[in-house]
């Protein structure tokens, strides 16, 4: 409708849409001239929203007035920046969330008009949910709707065990995506293993016939589309560019490495490999990482050599062992979510995502790279540091793109590193200090 992301939306495009492009309602636009408190205010406005989200998503512009019979917007009314005692998007979150079974998600923008007596217009965005059908709960009374071209119907029968339908097909098909990636059973003895996997590069690899350990940083959107990213257009890679660096904990450092002439293109999505060389064969080649974005938005990073290693501890005989390194693999992850959240607000996508951190043959590796108050397991004084018991583990977290913020984005960082040292028998979260303070010498690690 607007050809850029939501939360790229002005103003000016809104009175674009409005008074040069003249849009006039349709399946995916709905103009309403207020909000009200009354009960049958909010029943139409329960319809409203549910019906788009059973439908096949749209848009919501509040504070137009549109003429009945065509549908076309004549002017702009605008509303109250309050209902009752309550700001706008406060009662909007309320009433949604206290009267439809299965919440649904949207986003909103608040325009205001200083010529409109303060008042403003809203924009709300439903996309057509992968939990549907959305029943409005108002009152006691169970209802079903769904929009049909300029309005917004019950639903028969039919359409609701359709839309039952249509949400058991995005599960079954999420799992049977997860299961070709190899990201669904970690017991399975393929578990992590792809075409980009087996080309990462670690010198212990062959050391006493080890398997090759790594690291796997996947997210996956609930709702896969895959038409949803265009991922060989000059504008997305121009946006890849400006979007390489500059994300926390490591600002400076690229998360993956960008090089628009080395790249594997295939008919799914594109592949950015950190090969070994610079040889031309790049399917030929051993990767220090990779990166990889898929057409329907699914994003990998792998890893192995540059966060697990050996290092002979000095005993007599010596003693080789195999760390893992805490901040590096957390922190690679902070940043990699920072992004996922930008990824995906631009591709117009806001709904769930699955952030699904996978750990192949690290069995009896141990951890390393911790905050300066905590000793290195390095060395006979050490004593025999804990170690991971685990062959094959996975790390599941989720999120809501239209909700994560940086103080979320944390939380669900100390919550995956906790995750990710108790498999390791390490009780204590080793990369931050008791401040809070992730390890700072993160900052110096440079993937490019």
């Amino acid at each position: 409708m607007f050809n850029k992301p939501f939360n790229e939306i002005t103003i000016k495009d809104i009175e674009n849409l409005l008074f040069t492009r003249k849009e006039r309602e349709n399946n995916y636009l709905e103009y309403k001239e207020k909000l009200g408190n009354s009960d049958r205010d909010k029943r139409e406005f329960l319809k409203d929203v549910s019906g788009i989200a059973n439908a096949s998503g749209g848009f919501l512009v509040v504070g137009v007035k549109e003429h009945k019979q065509s549908g076309l917007p004549v002017n702009i009314c605008g509303i109250e920046k309050t209902i009752g005692n309550q700001k706008i998007d406060e009662w909007i979150n309320n009433v949604l969330i206290a009267n439809l079974d299965e919440r649904i998600q949207y986003n909103l923008k608040i325009f205001e008009f200083k010529n409109k007596d303060e008042k403003i217009v809203l924009l709300l965005y439903i996309p057509e949910s992968p939990k549907k059908p959305h029943m409005i709960t108002f009152q006691g009374k169970n209802n079903y709707y769904v929009r049909h071209n300029t309005s917004v119907n019950p639903a028969t029968q039919s359409e609701v065990k359709e839309m039952f339908e249509y949400s058991k097909k995005i599960i079954s098909t999420l799992e049977e995506f997860l299961r070709i990636r190899n990201l669904y059973d970690e017991h399975d003895k393929y578990f992590g293993i792809n075409e980009n996997s087996i080309k990462l590069h670690n010198e212990i690899h062959n050391i006493k016939t080890r398997e090759l350990p790594f690291i796997l940083y996947s997210f996956i959107p609930k709702y896969l589309d895959q038409n949803r990213i265009n991922t060989t257009s000059q504008d997305f890679f121009e946006w890849l560019e400006m979007n390489k660096t500059g994300f926390e904990p490591a600002s400076k450092s690229e998360i993956f490495y960008f090089n628009k002439y080395q790249k594997i293109i295939k008919l799914n999505g594109i592949t950015f490999p950190n090969t070994l060389n610079n040889a031309e064969q790049l399917e030929k080649q051993s990767y220090l990482n990779y990166f990889e974005i898929l057409n329907n938005g699914f994003l990998e990073s792998g890893i192995s050599s540059e966060i697990i290693y050996s290092r002979n501890i000095k005993e007599n005989p010596p003693i080789e062992k195999t760390f893992v390194h805490l901040s590096r693999t957390i922190g690679y992850a902070w940043m990699l979510i920072n992004f996922a959240k930008l990824f995906y607000e631009k591709n117009g996508y806001y709904d769930e995502v699955i952030f699904q951190l996978s750990v192949v043959n690290v069995k009896s590796f141990t951890l390393a790279g911790f905050v300066e108050k905590w000793a290195e397991p390095f060395g006979f004084s050490f004593g025999n540091p804990p170690f991971c018991s685990h062959d094959k583990f996975k790390i599941i977290e989720k999120f809501m793109v239209n909700e994560i913020s940086q103080e979320s984005i944390k939380d669900m960082i100390m919550d995956l590193a906790s995750k990710f040292s108790h498999a390791f028998g390490e009780s204590r979260i080793k990369c931050f200090d008791e401040a809070g303070n992730f390890n700072k010498h993160f900052s110096g690690w440079h993937r490019s």
